[in-house]
């Protein structure tokens, strides 16, 4: 069975907002959850996104993680940002030739005092080295190594 991750990763509340007021190409964690064979059969992610939410695409990776089934990552375009923590949940991943991934650190907006942005960047950092974290779960590499890859 393949399923699609396409266009933007949101959340399961906005996905509806963004499809049908902005016809949109989207994917949220209900999307993926709700595609996953309940007889734990192979699965394939067509994957060819842009990135998006960090939370949703980690509870699609945690999903991928926790599925019996084998996973496959195929990765047809594009795995930005958000799409790679999803690759990483994949027991295998490919890519084609052409494709590319692209990892970077988090980024929010912020408002307010020094303390707020303090508390920002702090939640930035934890952000990053979580990201990070599953980086080097699937390569078995240092995670220091991903967080300055990055930093890049």
């Amino acid at each position: 069975m393949t399923i699609k991750v396409k266009g933007m990763i949101t959340n399961d509340d906005d996905a509806p907002i963004y499809r049908d007021w902005f016809g949109m190409t989207v994917v949220s964690p209900a999307d993926v959850i709700g595609a996953l064979p309940a007889d734990n059969s192979a699965v394939e992610l067509e994957i060819a996104s842009n990135g998006g939410e960090v939370t949703p695409a980690t509870e699609i990776y945690t999903a991928l993680k926790n599925y019996q089934g084998n996973v496959t990552a195929q990765i047809v375009a594009n795995a930005y940002s958000a799409g790679t923590i999803i690759a990483m949940g994949a027991d295998k991943v490919q890519m084609s030739p052409g494709a590319q991934m692209m990892i970077h650190n988090a980024s929010n907006e912020a408002e307010g005092n020094y303390h707020d942005m303090d508390q920002a960047s702090q939640m930035l950092q934890s952000t990053n080295k979580a990201i990070a974290n599953m980086y080097a779960a699937k390569s078995g590499k240092p995670v220091q190594t991903f967080l300055d890859l990055m930093d890049n």
